[in-house]
């Protein structure tokens, strides 16, 4: 008999536990799961693309260069991280000319160049070896 008030008294515990388990659970739902709501990133129609790839100016060495990256950007939907991150070593050039590209998280991809980017790519880095693919572009 001396067991049955201590089960008792166990059930009362675990009574008291769940009712306290469901007030905290139900104030942790209540929290709502957005502080505010990010509109969505509009996209550029054909002429401003156009207007953007145009920009630099294409007389200068540099005005070569930043219109070449943006030419990249826009051809390997990659992050402007990622292509200030791109070595020599990423760029391929062979049957299929592609660009290795390294993004958030230790993340690959290989991404096939478009004919005209990459023979511009490869009169600008010339016969850079390896190294930064910026400084590359800077020697050239």
């Amino acid at each position: 008999m001396s067991a049955w008030p201590s089960h008792s008294h166990l059930q009362a515990l675990r009574r008291a536990a769940r009712a306290t388990a469901l007030a905290l659970s139900t104030r942790v739902l209540a929290i709502s799961s957005k502080r505010f709501d990010r509109p969505l990133l509009g996209l550029l129609v054909q002429p401003e693309l156009q207007s953007l790839l145009e920009a630099p100016d294409q007389s200068t060495w540099t005005g070569r260069r930043d219109a070449l990256l943006w030419e990249l950007l826009y051809r390997t939907g990659g992050r402007i991280s990622e292509l200030v991150a791109l070595n020599r070593q990423d760029v391929q050039f062979s049957e299929v000319d592609l660009v290795q590209l390294h993004g958030k998280g230790r993340k690959q991809r290989a991404v096939v160049l478009h004919q005209a980017t990459a023979a511009w790519l490869q009169t600008m880095v010339g016969g850079a070896a390896h190294g930064s693919l910026h400084s590359a572009l800077r020697q050239s």
